[in-house]
C-alpha cells in the first residue's frame, strides 16, 4: 500500500522495526509531516506536488521513522517528568496556597485592628511563622526546579527582616529603626517572588503551557503595580488629581495580583493532580 511520501507500507524495512503504522492509518496526520502537507494540499501523495523535486519535507521520508521513534523517546521523558513533579507539586503547593491565603487574612487583620496593644503582636507572629512555613514549602519543591530554593531562602530571609521590622515598629521609640529591616526585607520579598512565580512556570511548562505564560505575565503585573505606586507620589505633586488615580490604580493593581497568586497556585494544584489521577 502506497503512502503519502510514496513508499510501500508493505515493502518497508523498517516497518517492522521501528512499529511504523504508516501514515495512512495514523489517526492524527499531526504525527507525520508529509502526511499533514499532503492532506492540507489536497494531494493523494508527493508525486502529484509540484514542488516535490525541491521540497525539503519529503527529503524527510529517508528518516521519517527514526524521527517518529527520538519524537515518542521524547513524549515518554516529558510524560516521566511530569509524574515525577506532580508527586512533589500536588503535595506542596496545596499547604502553599492556604499558607498564602492565611497570610493575606492577616495582614488585613492586622490593618483593621492596629490600634490595639495585644493583637498586633500576635498577628505579626503569626505571619512570620507562615512566611518561613512558605519557604519551607517552596524548598521542599526544589527537586522539581532549583529556582525554587532560590524563592526558598530569599522568602526566609524577607520574613526575618520584616518580622525584625514589625517589632520595632512595635516597641516603643525604636518606629524608625523598622526602615532599616522593612526596605530590604521588602526587596528580597519582591525577589523571592520573581524566582517564585517563574518556578511555577518552568514546572508547568510541560504540562501547562498557559497556565505557565500566566505565571510569567504575573510577574510582569506585580512589577508595573509596584512602578505605578512609586510614581504617584511625584505625580501627584506635580498633577493633583492624575497622581492619585494613578496611586488607586496601582493599589487596586496588587490586590488583583495577590488574588490571581491564590487562583493559579490552586489551578497549578489541580493540573498536577489530574496528571496523577491520570
Amino acid at each position: 500500500m502506497k503512502n503519502y511520501c510514496g513508499k510501500d507500507c508493505d515493502a518497508c524495512a523498517v516497518k517492522e522495526a521501528e512499529n511504523c503504522p504508516g501514515c495512512r492509518q495514523y489517526a492524527d496526520f499531526g504525527k507525520c509531516e508529509i502526511a499533514s502537507c499532503c492532506r492540507d494540499k489536497g494531494h493523494e501523495s508527493c508525486a502529484t506536488c509540484t514542488q516535490r523535486p525541491w521540497c525539503p519535507t519529503v527529503r524527510k521520508s529517508f528518516s521519517m521513522h527514526k524521527y517518529r521513534r527520538e519524537q515518542a523517546e521524547a513524549e515518554a521523558s516529558s510524560s516521566r517528568r511530569i509524574l515525577e513533579n506532580a508527586a512533589v507539586m500536588t503535595k506542596w503547593t496545596l499547604p502553599l496556597f492556604w499558607t498564602l491565603l492565611v497570610l493575606e487574612i492577616t495582614g488585613l487583620a492586622d490593618t483593621i485592628f492596629e490600634n490595639t496593644q495585644l493583637l498586633p503582636l500576635i498577628l505579626l507572629g503569626v505571619a512570620i511563622l507562615l512566611t518561613l512555613f512558605h519557604g519551607f514549602c517552596l524548598w521542599q519543591m526544589g527537586t522539581v526546579g532549583e529556582r525554587y530554593r532560590k524563592a526558598a531562602l530569599f522568602r526566609i530571609l524577607s520574613g526575618v527582616l520584616t518580622g525584625l521590622a514589625g517589632l520595632l515598629s512595635l516597641w516603643a521609640g525604636a518606629g524608625n529603626l523598622s526602615v532599616l529591616f522593612s526596605l530590604p526585607g521588602a526587596v528580597l520579598g519582591y525577589i523571592a517572588l520573581y524566582h517564585e512565580y517563574n518556578a511555577h512556570g518552568e514546572a508547568l511548562a510541560e504540562a501547562d503551557g498557559e497556565l505557565a505564560e500566566k505565571w510569567e505575565n504575573l510577574w510582569k503585573w506585580t512589577i508595573g503595580a509596584l512602578i505605578g505606586t512609586f510614581l504617584a507620589v511625584p505625580v501627584s505633586a506635580v498633577l493633583g488629581l492624575i497622581g492619585l488615580l494613578l496611586l488607586i490604580a496601582s493599589q487596586l493593581a496588587k490586590i488583583v495580583c495577590r488574588v490571581l497568586e491564590l487562583v493559579y497556585l490552586y489551578r497549578t494544584a489541580e493540573v498536577f493532580r489530574w496528571y496523577l489521577d491520570e
